[in-house]
């Protein structure tokens, strides 16, 4: 993984991983000790589709706009509801709190989606709204995306439809943003803050102590199902990226979380 400095790979990590999630291709793994560095990574190159985790890109490149004054977080953005609906139709459903997939609500054909910039963002973060997602992703640019995952580093990363990454890129975002490297120190902490109030904890947190923060973000679609994020642990922050593709998506979802509870039990 050569994105991601590597002093060791933990072999603690490794056994939990085969025990939990086995030993097959259909799971991708990142897990990186933010104090010591120790690491553990499987298929971390391999191509997923993003499902959700591509809000994360969008998010980047909207705050970075806003701190070159090119977007104002008070700006109200609009589309017409037929645009938002074509374009949904390549992309991800909204989950509900549950994490279950359900249909996104829309008004009538003829009418616009409109809302603030800062609660768009707030939104395609934390329920992941997808009608949120692709307000701030049109106002930002596609350019302006590419770009972003280009200078980050992302290098098995795309913005296409629809969009892929892999547990790698994945874990690399999430280091540069507990660095503070993403825009700047600023606001990588607000991108912290909103991924903590993330409402769909089925999977890293569900079986975490309620007093352990988490910023993450899910994905899901069809057969994928992922979480990846920052644990802020009583000892040890680490970061834990799980991407999957399996036939049973609830499956995955209980497998993650338990992997994420023997971590967790692991660094602390």
């Amino acid at each position: 993984m050569e994105n991601i400095d590597i002093p060791f790979m933990d072999s603690g990590i490794k056994q939990i991983a085969q025990e939990e999630l086995g030993k097959e291709n259909n799971y991708a793994v990142v897990v990186k000790n933010l104090r010591s560095g120790g690491l553990y990574a499987q298929n971390e190159n391999e191509t997923f589709d993003s499902a959700s985790l591509y809000k994360l890109w969008v998010m980047a490149v909207a705050f970075q706009k806003i701190k070159d004054g090119s977007l104002n977080e008070n700006e109200v953005l609009s589309l017409p509801v037929s645009y938002l609906n074509d374009a949904l139709s390549t992309t991800t459903p909204t989950p509900t709190l549950e994490g279950e997939i359900k249909p996104t609500g829309a008004p009538g054909e003829s009418e616009e989606i409109s809302m603030r910039t800062d609660i768009a963002i707030e939104k395609m973060i934390t329920v992941s709204d997808n009608y949120a997602a692709l307000l701030v992703a049109s106002r930002s640019g596609t350019a302006s995306i590419v770009n972003f995952i280009k200078g980050y580093g992302l290098k098995n990363s795309n913005f296409r439809q629809p969009p892929q990454t892999t547990a790698g890129d994945v874990a690399l975002f999430f280091e540069k943003l507990y660095k503070k490297e993403v825009v700047d120190s600023e606001f990588s902490e607000r991108m912290i803050d909103i991924l903590k109030r993330q409402s769909l904890n089925d999977r890293i947190p569900k079986y975490l102590p309620e007093s352990v923060a988490v910023a993450h973000k899910t994905g899901e679609i069809g057969e994928f199902k992922h979480d990846a994020g920052i644990v802020f642990g009583t000892k040890d922050d680490y970061i834990i990226v799980v991407l999957s593709k399996t036939k049973d998506p609830t499956i995955a979802a209980e497998k993650i979380a338990k992997f994420s509870e023997k971590v967790f039990e692991y660094f602390n």
